[in-house]
């Protein structure tokens, strides 16, 4: 599909994209509210069913047939496995670890990707972006701080979940490039549905209407980021707006100390800071090149 070209408005795509991060940043908060009460499969399951829904009626609402014509090719399918596994590792990251810590650390994505995009698309990347690579890395153990006794395994949980977005973008170069992207999107959250209800055999807990409730709005909140996200992506220029996204880690450590009382070490902020800062430079990088 060719989109028609818009005027760019990067002021108004910087606020579309921090209004997607604090939707998208709400929906991490109901969730881990959530995972007092349901086991991560039902959460994966429940939220990507009510998902699944409001996109097909989306789908539908457009005139568009639920199912394209030429079917779903294997890229598609593949991006989907790849997007299950990220956010599974992301919700039972988030289960555990402090919102902030969880946040922060799946946006060590870049890095993944850069190294994934030498391996497998054979791009040059320059000595600045691959000091910058190693000045992420040193945010990353700052955060997680791996020599001390407080570190714990699950923190590795994010750091997969930002490995399989990373790969996950790099299958998507290969998804023909014009299919909507809501048939990209769609078939990701049954996959995420389906692996839901798989995990969730043999460990379902009573779900309350509340329950479903708060993960309707969960749901609904995710949409309306991701739809945000691609407004904002299509209304300015990527390396204006790109940035912004970090406005979901000043969330995320919003939400934690206001909601479970979450206040970072003084290291821990600091590796915050330099996993942002190195991040950016790598994405502006990108952009320019």
């Amino acid at each position: 599909m060719i989109f028609k070209s818009v005027e760019v408005n990067n002021s108004k795509a910087a606020l579309l994209m921090v209004f997607s991060m604090l939707l998208i940043s709400a929906n991490d908060v109901i969730l881990k509210l959530a995972s007092d009460d349901l086991g991560v499969g039902q959460l994966l399951f429940i939220r990507g069913l009510l998902a699944s829904l409001i996109f097909s009626g989306v789908i539908i609402v457009s005139g568009r047939p639920l199912i394209p014509k030429q079917g779903y090719s294997f890229w598609v399918v593949g991006r989907a496995f790849c997007e299950t596994c990220a956010t599974l590792c992301f919700i039972s990251a988030l289960v555990l670890l402090p919102i902030a810590t969880v946040s922060t650390l799946v946006w060590t994505s870049p890095f993944f990707l850069t190294i994934l995009a030498v391996i497998f698309l054979s791009e040059k990347v320059p000595v600045a972006r691959w000091m910058a690579l190693l000045l992420g890395f040193v945010g990353m153990l700052l955060v997680t701080n791996p020599f001390s006794e407080s570190f714990e395994m699950v923190m590795v949980l994010p750091l997969l979940a930002a490995f399989f977005v990373s790969v996950r973008d790099i299958v998507t170069r290969k998804v023909d490039i014009n299919l909507h992207s809501m048939y990209i999107t769609l078939p990701t959250l049954v996959c995420v549905s389906a692996v839901g209800l798989l995990l969730s055999f043999g460990r379902w807990q009573t779900v309350e209407w509340s329950h479903i409730g708060w993960l309707g709005i969960s749901a609904v909140l995710l949409c309306a980021g991701f739809f945000t996200q691609i407004a904002a992506i299509r209304s300015g220029e990527l390396s204006f707006v790109s940035p912004f996204v970090y406005v979901g880690v000043v969330s995320a450590v919003f939400w934690g100390y206001v909601v479970w009382g979450d206040v970072p070490t003084g290291l821990t902020i600091l590796g915050m800071l330099v996993i942002v800062v190195s991040s950016i430079y790598v994405v502006l990088r990108g952009v320019r090149r």
